[in-house]
């Protein structure tokens, strides 16, 4: 077990929650720097036990107040897709004798 002692935070259940928010978003919540919550998404030092308590919380509230209000909550996508062309496909290409 990588944290035994209950002051500490699970790295995993942390970046789950927000996954989604904007590190400079997540860094005005929590009311920490955005280097300190960068250094917690890294693994480079250690969370406190609060973060993902709150965060979870937080996220909780959010769903229980727009459905409390019939809203459908709106879900940030967590990553981008891009999609490059094949270019194994050549170009449609149009003839003159069609027109």
């Amino acid at each position: 077990m990588r944290f035994p002692n209950l002051r500490y935070g699970n790295p995993n259940e942390f970046s789950h929650y927000v996954a989604s928010i904007p590190i400079k978003e997540t860094a005005k919540r929590l009311r920490r720097s955005e280097r300190t919550i960068r250094n917690w998404l890294d693994g480079t030092q250690k969370i406190p036990w609060w973060v993902p308590e709150i965060t979870r919380l937080k996220n909780q509230e959010h769903f229980d107040r727009m459905r409390y209000m019939n809203m459908v909550p709106l879900l940030r996508p967590v990553g981008t897709v891009i999609a490059f062309p094949d270019k194994t496909k050549k170009p449609h290409q149009v003839d003159d004798a069609a027109f």
